[in-house]
């Protein structure tokens, strides 16, 4: 849905983070999704080793 909505919202295509050992089977849900809908979604999928870690820019919205 996060996707979905900065796509219908014109903004930018967003960065999605997800563990590397999961990533090829998130972007299979992707395709499955564009396939559904005809959507483009287009997003910025990266694949991190669960051990790593990395500081998170300030501007980022963090879940409350």
């Amino acid at each position: 849905m996060y996707v979905a909505s900065r796509g219908l919202l014109k903004m930018k295509k967003p960065t999605v983070i997800v563990p590397r050992c999961v990533k090829e089977t998130v972007e299979k849900l992707f395709l499955i999704q564009r396939e559904l809908d005809g959507s483009d979604l287009p997003v910025n999928l990266i694949g991190l080793d669960v051990s790593y870690s990395f500081p998170a820019p300030l501007h980022v919205a963090h879940p409350t």
